[in-house]
């Protein structure tokens, strides 16, 4: 992202104003592969996903923090959770490099969250993540089927 095009000041004092502290926001990748019927991602990305590397996330948030004293990011993706190997990466790389942030509002899904087992959560909260994004889901089978959410 082209931060050197915003002004940058005027939206941390405004954050800050606001209690959100120094946060910026972050795009690590694009496109969702899910097909939610509800959801214009499938028609606009075609059910493509791609993302940054682990590597290169750490390095432009430890720029950001450097750059602009930063001490949150704010997750932008529609679906951060795709790649789980790529998540642990960028956990492990977060907490090997000792940056200090705390991240927020990544967005992921049930059917993805559930798989993550007590190591993972932990490396999600060793590395800064403080809040998650989930749609919320239907008890409905009928209407998981209507929106074609494919889970249960």
């Amino acid at each position: 992202m082209p931060y050197h095009l915003m002004d940058i000041d005027a939206i941390l004092k405004y954050r800050q104003q606001q209690g959100m502290g120094r946060m910026l926001e972050y795009s690590s990748s694009q496109g969702c592969p899910n097909c939610c019927a509800f959801c214009a991602e499938p028609l606009v990305m075609k059910r493509g996903w791609s993302g940054l590397t682990a590597a290169r996330v750490v390095k432009e948030w430890t720029k950001l923090v450097q750059d602009y004293g930063l001490s949150a990011i704010n997750l932008v993706d529609s679906n951060f959770f795709v790649d789980i190997n790529r998540v642990k990466e960028i956990c492990l790389g977060l907490i090997s490099s000792g940056l200090k942030i705390s991240w927020h509002n990544a967005n992921g899904t049930v059917a993805q969250l559930v798989n993550y087992d007590r190591e993972m959560w932990q490396l999600l909260a060793d590395s800064g993540c403080r809040s998650i994004l989930v749609g919320a889901e239907s008890g409905s089978e009928d209407m998981l089927a209507l929106v074609d959410k494919q889970c249960t």
